[in-house]
């Protein structure tokens, strides 16, 4: 009878190695948590530091009220195309050979970025600021791609106040990113030049996150594969 209720020494073995793989794989799920944030919080930094020069050149370039108001309804109008357009591409699994869509449409958000922070430092008449807006409302979109990389990383048996508070977390940081950014850049750096340079090391930086997220496919689905033959091999 003993006999009967012995475990198998085979599926003890298979039961602590399951055990040990959802382990990493909840961690890289926390790695991947935690270098999305800091990726979204440097890239906004990298737009914030420079916002004040790119305000005073826009005023000596003789931008006026209209000017301002039609420069940022555009903007607003080329962030929701661009936000919808994004957010659906990334959804697609034709890229997942280099890392993902998402992860690539984060890493073309720094890029839009970086090109639009160089093309304003370099502008010399209202023209050139107009063009040098286009990229970074159409493709900078890394805070929707990451609340939906943040939602991919979650399994089903997270809680909704799980999901809640690193979507609350994310935002928090792109919060204090823009509090601290144009503060930053007043007090700490007297030229557009300098300004410029701190920029691209927080968007180096923001690259750097991104290429180190981890990739759902690897967390989540793993996570639940091993969870289920668990509770499988328990019932048995």
């Amino acid at each position: 009878q003993k006999d009967v209720f012995r475990k198998n020494p085979a599926d003890e073995i298979s039961t602590k190695t399951n055990s040990n793989e959802m382990s990493r794989c909840q961690e890289q799920k926390h790695r991947g948590f935690l270098y999305g944030t800091l990726s979204l919080a440097l890239l906004v930094t990298a737009a914030a530091v420079v916002m004040g020069f790119y305000q005073s050149k826009r005023d000596s370039l003789g931008c006026n009220v209209q000017c301002i108001g039609t420069m940022t309804s555009a903007r607003s109008a080329l962030t929701l195309v661009g936000s919808t357009i994004i957010g659906k591409c990334s959804d697609s699994t034709a890229l997942d050979r280099i890392g993902g869509a998402r992860k690539v449409f984060l890493v073309l958000g720094v890029a839009a970025t970086a090109l639009d922070i160089l093309m304003s430092f370099r502008a010399s008449s209202i023209n050139a600021l107009w063009i040098s807006m286009i990229p970074s409302a159409l493709f900078q979109q890394n805070f929707t791609v990451l609340k939906a990389l943040f939602i991919e990383y979650h399994d089903e048996s997270a809680s909704a106040a799980e999901r809640a508070g690193r979507i609350g977390k994310l935002g928090m940081a792109v919060g204090l990113a823009f509090m601290a950014g144009p503060l930053l850049g007043s007090v700490v750096f007297k030229e557009y030049r300098s300004a410029s340079i701190f920029a691209a090391v927080c968007l180096l930086g923001a690259a750097f996150f991104i290429v180190l997220l981890p990739s759902p496919s690897r967390t989540i689905s793993s996570t639940q594969n091993r969870e289920e033959i668990s509770v499988e091999k328990e019932s048995v």
